[in-house]
């Protein structure tokens, strides 16, 4: 019984780090979607950033 209850909880600790690793992952895609535009713009002649 005490093992069953081991093996739970992990299987709730590595459910609530996964949960929480994808969120971090989709927040960093969040954060990529502007940076495209802006170094596609870089490289023209009247960019809105420069590369630096």
């Amino acid at each position: 019984v005490e093992a069953g209850k081991g093996l739970e909880m992990r299987k709730l600790v590595l459910s609530g780090f996964l949960a929480s690793e994808e969120i971090y992952i989709n927040q960093l895609e969040a954060l990529l979607l502007p940076m495209k535009p802006l170094k596609a713009t870089a490289t023209t002649s009247q960019p809105v950033l420069t590369i630096q």
